[in-house]
């Protein structure tokens, strides 16, 4: 499942660089690897957050299989239960 997050950090990357370059005055330009690699970052999320609740709770066996896993956290939890803790990531990540 990394090869999803991969893909869409290096395309959102890229995508920022182009906007930060073309967009924002030299004199910022030590600004450039941060809020491209912020940006991406948080984007990317969106993707990653569903990646770690699902291996976190496949292995702490709360369910038998992926497939199990999906099905049950949708049903009891909805869409919004694949973003549990987004959050507090989201501030490991800044702090860290």
């Amino acid at each position: 499942m990394s090869l999803p997050h991969g893909a869409l950090y290096f395309y959102v990357i890229e995508g920022v660089q182009d906007l930060f370059s073309k967009n924002i005055p030299k004199k910022f330009s030590f600004l450039h690897d941060f809020v491209c690699s912020s940006v991406s970052t948080m984007v990317c999320s969106v993707v990653s957050t569903p990646q770690m609740v699902l291996a976190d709770r496949l292995m702490a066996d709360i369910y038998p299989s992926f497939p199990v896993a999906v099905q049950t956290i949708f049903k009891k939890e909805g869409l919004q239960g694949f973003y549990s803790g987004w959050w507090p990531v989201r501030v490991r990540h800044r702090y860290h």
